[in-house]
């Protein structure tokens, strides 16, 4: 991994390596084309799409700039000037005019919704071959992986500001070199005389790939007759990457009803003089261009605006922020393939009054044709974009703001009326009779507790407090009515934002609401996936044309544990095609996660003794921390599983599968087989079922692994890992077949006893206990009267209470003894 080439005699880098020196199959711009014009046919080309691209677009810009003042609280706005924007409302003086914070949680509440949407792709094959098919499977492990090198969370989070906001975004993908490049170097046989590449060498295992001779003291460095130095091949070290686009930064001919029917758009952007002056590439043109402190284009200066907007006071659309930092606008015309550019074409144009063409042919390869192409050798259009609510008839469409405008202006009105009537009628006010003097007794007549002395006016009377009136209680209704019609138009009344609903206890009822909620939503979701569709695509077709031969990332596997995955650029040539995922399109909730279980769980589908299907239900709820240790038996079998394949496709395992049996030949004994050596033996061998091991665990998660898609291929290509797998199998079952074994029912034994026996105390003890009998009373002196007790005891003394007199003495009575 190196930068360009040096090419300076003293061998080391130069400040500016000369574009001849960029490699040949680097950057995608570097495809040459043959449909050279003059710069004076390009500029005729280019004003005559700027003035398509921007007939009346005014009627939009003043529709996308109302929503970014509303956004930023910048809401009374009067008369829309073509040239300078909105202007602010002209209202009497000491009118307050506050503004309501509605759009900006509207818009807080749409974006979070969509945040927790994560769109997804399937790849599928468009021809029954191998080509397709592993193009197919290499594009579906890849696509993750391009989400990550293109961050595709922020830029997602970035468009859907625009696109609430804005209703429209797109989304354009483009291949990125990043100025680095890989340096392999060529290597000459000694055998053949082939000269290639190292990595070439490597991959047919350090052997040349023609006449298959050991690289160790055959190779030597190929060296260029030309420079008379080792010869290098370079491979750019670049990746995709996508950029969320507003429509202020696109122009396109209005006159469009469908975005497959835009041929040509306008990319604009704004460049500082001090970027020309980096690029050495740009310097050159130093001299011919006219900077300016701002654009002429209205587009322009309103993005420019863009970062000088705040809450605080903020400025107007068309005023920029600094006045010292001088630039120029850049406007980047794409075209699509036509007649006269079978190619399509991409032209770079700098200036407003007096445009110039960018010649970066060998940097960028502009002016030249569409950079991006398909597998099938089409060139590639990688512009992509969603609309939040479609209007039929135009490529536009319209805002989640732009049918509230109009609330919020009402709700500022009420807002103000109300403010007004507090400052001005509602503040307790003291009047007095002309020609009356009235000294206050304090710091200020707004005091509390205030104590006034006055002197009698000539035709009497005294100062009067007037408590002043309060504004009618029907406007709060009116004010809460509106916000209701607010939140019912943006659609932040269907979104649950996390709380459980008054009198709503049931979890499917909730889910019934969420989904009821989403559901006015459902043509944004589908936009947006829609779109994502197609910029993963873009990436791939990219990703194959411009990418590394390998490209290796980092994979986070099911085991929680990071494996490197390595990808071929040549798995990629085969013709495929994107679909939005099922289930994609819709955010994923835990509500709407539990509601399911809940439901699921109400009509028997989810049995909870399952140690898989409550695992399952724990994952999904985000609560394995509560079954910590079945969920480290889990990762345990997830991690064993992952070093099995590791140790498979590394080790030698013939000596430890069983010999094929030989034949049995008649009159002869039967062969000796050789046992084969048990793979346990060897301590990297992840399959050994230790004591401590859950075999229950264990054997679920090695079931669904054997039939997943990885394993179906690696037992295609290895078919030695049946045996272990299968082996290990066996093991586990066989320990939890003996764990679920009944113990051994007693020994039943029959001996015969008589009476006699019975009299010894040791057998009739023994006898007692064997047939769990209760032990005997103990036994008592002859001769010796045992008092009666308990029961026995209260009928003798009722007996004895209830005789008649004379029979049995009777005890005397306290009450009765006389002295």
């Amino acid at each position: 991994m190196m930068p360009l080439p040096p090419t300076g005699a003293g061998g080391g880098p130069p400040a500016a390596p000369p574009a001849a020196a960029a490699p040949v199959t680097g950057a995608p711009a570097i495809v040459q084309t043959d449909q050279r014009m003059d710069d004076a046919k390009y500029l005729e080309l280019f004003g005559r799409c700027k003035r398509e691209a921007f007939s009346d677009r005014w009627r939009f810009e003043r529709v996308w700039t109302r929503n970014l003042h509303y956004v930023n609280m910048r809401q009374w706005l009067g008369q829309y000037d073509q040239a300078n924007g909105w202007r602010d409302a002209r209202v009497a003086r000491g009118v307050p005019k506050p503004v309501t914070s509605k759009p900006k949680e509207a818009v807080q509440s749409l974006r979070s919704m969509f945040t927790t949407t994560v769109p997804s792709v399937d790849v599928r094959p468009l021809r029954n071959d191998v080509k397709s098919v592993t193009t197919a499977t290499t594009a579906g492990k890849l696509a993750p992986v391009l989400y990550g090198l293109n961050d595709m969370p922020e830029t997602l989070h970035e468009g859907d500001f625009w696109f609430i906001v804005l209703g429209n975004v797109v989304y354009h993908v483009s291949f990125d070199d990043n100025g680095q490049y890989f340096a392999i170097p060529y290597e000459h046989c000694a055998k053949c005389g082939l000269d290639i590449t190292s990595d070439v060498i490597a991959k047919a295992g350090q052997a040349c790939p023609r006449c298959k001779t050991p690289a160790a003291g055959n190779f030597t460095p190929t060296i260029d007759p030309a420079t008379n130095k080792p010869k290098i091949h370079y491979e750019a070290q670049g990746q995709t990457v996508t950029t969320a686009l507003s429509m202020l930064e696109i122009a396109f001919p209005m006159m469009r009803a469908r975005w497959k029917d835009v041929d040509f758009l306008i990319r604009l952007r704004w460049r500082t003089k001090r970027y020309y002056e980096t690029h050495p590439e740009l310097a050159p043109y130093l001299s011919r261009i006219q900077f300016s402190k701002n654009s002429s284009e209205r587009s322009l200066q309103i993005f420019q605006a863009l970062p000088f907007q705040t809450e605080i006071n903020p400025i107007s659309s068309g005023t920029s922020g600094s006045g010292e930092e001088e630039g120029v606008a850049e406007y980047e015309l794409w075209m699509r393939p036509t007649p006269d550019h079978p190619e399509g074409l991409v032209l770079r144009v700098a200036g407003d009054g007096s445009p110039i063409v960018l010649h970066l042919e060998e940097s960028e390869g502009i002016p030249g044709p569409l950079p991006y192409h398909e597998a099938t050798g089409n060139p590639r259009w990688t512009f992509h974009h969603a609309g939040y609510e479609q209007v039929g008839g135009r490529v536009i469409a319209s805002s989640a703001l732009d049918p509230v405008i109009q609330k919020f202006d009402q709700l500022n009105r009420l807002d103000s009326i109300v403010e007004m009537m507090m400052t001005r009628m509602a503040i307790p006010q003291i009047l007095k009779p002309k020609g009356q003097e009235v000294l206050w007794m304090g710091d200020s007549p707004a005091m509390p507790g205030l104590v006034a002395e006055y002197t009698p006016a000539p035709g009497g009377g005294k100062p009067e407090l007037w408590k002043g009136t309060e504004p009618p209680r029907y406007w709060a209704v009116l004010r809460e009515q509106i916000v209701q019609e607010i939140d019912a138009a943006l659609g932040v009344s269907d979104i649950l934002k996390g709380k459980q609903p008054t009198g709503v206890d049931a979890f499917s009822a909730m889910q019934l609401l969420v989904e009821a909620g989403e559901a006015r939503f459902a043509s944004a979701f589908q936009s947006r996936a829609n779109c994502y569709r197609d910029i993963s695509r873009s990436q791939m077709e990219i990703e194959r044309e411009y990418g590394p031969k390998t490209r290796t990332a980092s994979v986070l596997s099911e085991s929680g544990s990071y494996a490197f995955e390595t990808y071929q650029k040549a798995d990629l040539d085969g013709e495929v095609q994107f679909d939005v995922a099922s289930g994609s399109t819709k955010p994923k909730t835990a509500l709407g996660e539990r509601a399911s279980i809940e439901h699921l769980k109400q009509l028997g589908g989810v049995d909870l003794r399952d140690p898989d299907t409550a695992y399952a239900v724990y994952q999904k709820l985000g609560q394995t921390e509560l079954i910590p240790s079945r969920d480290k038996q889990h990762q345990c079998a997830l991690q064993n599983q992952d070093a099995f394949v590791k140790w498979i496709r590394g080790a030698q395992v013939a000596k430890y599968l069983p010999p094929p049996t030989p034949p049995v030949v008649p009159g002869q004994p039967p062969p000796v087989v050789t046992p084969p050596l048990d793979p346990e033996t060897d301590r990297t061998y992840p399959f050994r079922l230790l004591p401590w091991y859950d075999a229950e665990i264990h054997r679920i998660e090695l079931v669904k692994w054997a039939v997943s898609d990885l394993m179906i291929e690696l037992f295609a290509s290895l078919r030695e890992a049946e045996y272990f797998v299968g082996r290990y199998l066996a093991q586990l079952e066989g320990r939890i077949a003996e764990k679920q074994k009944q113990p051994p029912e007693p020994i039943k034994t029959s001996i015969a006893l008589n009476g006699q026996d019975l009299n010894d105390p040791q057998v009739r003890v023994a006898f007692d206990r064997a047939q769990q009998l209760p032990p005997p009373a103990s036994p008592t002196a002859v001769g010796e009267p045992t008092p009666p007790q308990g029961a026995g005891m209260a009928a003798r003394n009722s007996n004895q209470n209830s005789a008649p007199v004379g029979n049995t003495a009777q005890p005397g009575s306290p009450a009765l003894v006389t002295h």
